[in-house]
């Protein structure tokens, strides 16, 4: 059984596209090529506004003092530099938490030691126990990829993000091509080249959080899964705080973040781009339609990815506390009722075993030694991954704020 457990681990994808690949460590570089691809896009939309300048200086017969003003707001302007920069971390927090997933999932049933974290709901042995698990990281593994019944479904998750993205994106190109911003064609290739790699960016950028949205989704439902087909080995009094589970609530954490990321980045970009005065209606209009949509469905992913794993933890070990403050109390309660009774017929020795007895049950783990969360700071992230939507909620609001103090009209 052993050697059908070490064949899955070697044989382990997160995505499809690494079936071919047979070494471990290629999920540490998995996402290199989408590092590689954002810088590529922002250096091309530099390039394209470098260009763009120079023509603009020969149109205007001031080639010899061209200040090159378009590629000079890149560099000195958050407008290029600061998405560049939270793409880049964004796809970071998914690379650095993509690569936790086998450890975690090791971790969780050890060979050495298989029934230290879980235990089978049906009391099994050792060896059943590792069978059973062996076939939840198969059902795992196969959600991951998308295959058998879950195939469509898959395909059809990440085509409804393609096609929000191209509703969305495709309006830039169309405009320049049907209303040309300058008399001359060179300009307008230009302006044309410029909407369209940021149309192919958006696009090709939507496609990428569909599928790790979709490994997200995934792995949080079968967290939630792994509550209700096993049981956690809590410890009390344990040093994390989490009944030994900490590290497990940490994983779900680092789920959650480049959720957050994207979420925050998306709500704060849709209401720059609808504060800026340049933005012509024809593209504010499908933008303040559509976008809201991609806060829904990041909260959609947040719910099967992090609250519904975190909950069922907390449900676990909530029904784990019962269960021993029940245990604890019912002890405690006989061992008061023998003392009681011994004092008050007199019978002193009787009593004294009944003290002992009852001090030794103190010493058992009380209700206070034990957790509800597996992270004991789980309230306050919460409310941090709460803030992105929170910001959409508000948006209302804060539209009415700048046009009644600042006259801006979104």
């Amino acid at each position: 059984m052993d050697d059908v457990y070490e064949h899955f681990w070697e044989t382990f994808h997160i995505f499809p596209l690494t079936l071919k690949s047979r070494k471990p460590q290629s999920l540490s570089y998995s996402l290199r090529w989408v590092h590689i691809f954002i810088v590529c896009f922002f250096l091309s939309e530099f390039l394209i506004d470098i260009l763009y300048d120079w023509r603009n200086c020969i149109v205007q017969g001031v080639q010899n003092n061209c200040n090159f003003p378009s590629a000079l707001t890149d560099i000195n302007s958050p407008r290029l530099i600061a998405p560049l920069a939270l793409f880049i971390l964004v796809v970071w927090l998914f690379e650095r938490w993509q690569q936790r997933i086998p450890n975690i999932f090791k971790k969780l049933l050890n060979v050495s030691r298989p029934g230290y974290y879980i235990t089978s709901n049906d009391d099994d042995d050792d060896v059943s126990l590792q069978r059973k698990y062996v076939s939840f990281l198969e059902g795992y593994q196969t959600a991951l990829l998308g295959q058998g019944k879950m195939r469509k479904i898959r395909f059809f998750y990440i085509f409804c993000w393609v096609l929000l993205g191209f509703c969305l994106f495709s309006i830039l190109p169309l405009i320049a091509i049907f209303k040309p911003l300058s008399a001359d064609v060179v300009l307008n290739t230009l302006i044309l080249f410029g909407r369209i790699f940021v149309f192919l960016f958006a696009v090709i950028f939507v496609f990428l959080v569909a599928v790790g949205s979709w490994t997200m989704g995934a792995t949080g439902v079968y967290i939630t899964k792994l509550s209700s087909n096993f049981s956690f080995v809590l410890r009390p009094n344990h040093p994390d705080g989490g009944n030994g589970f900490k590290w497990l609530g940490l994983f779900c954490m680092d789920l959650a973040l480049p959720l957050l990321m994207l979420a925050l980045t998306l709500a704060i970009g849709f209401f720059l781009v609808s504060v800026f005065p340049y933005i012509s209606h024809d593209i504010l209009v499908p933008i303040k339609i559509i976008s809201p949509t991609f806060i829904i469905l990041l909260t959609l992913v947040a719910n099967y990815a992090f609250f519904r794993p975190l909950w069922s933890i907390h449900v676990q070990m909530a029904e784990m506390l019962e269960r021993e403050s029940d245990i604890y109390v019912a002890t405690i309660d006989r061992w008061q009722q023998i003392l009681q009774s011994a004092l008050m017929i007199g019978a002193y020795d009787e009593a004294k075993k009944a003290k002992e007895q009852l001090d030794i049950a103190k010493q058992l783990p009380n209700p206070d030694d034990y957790s509800t969360w597996p992270l004991p700071f789980v309230r306050i992230q919460v409310i941090s991954f709460l803030s992105p939507i929170l910001i959409a909620v508000l948006g209302p609001l804060l539209q009415q704020i700048l046009s009644s103090t600042f006259h801006i009209t979104i």
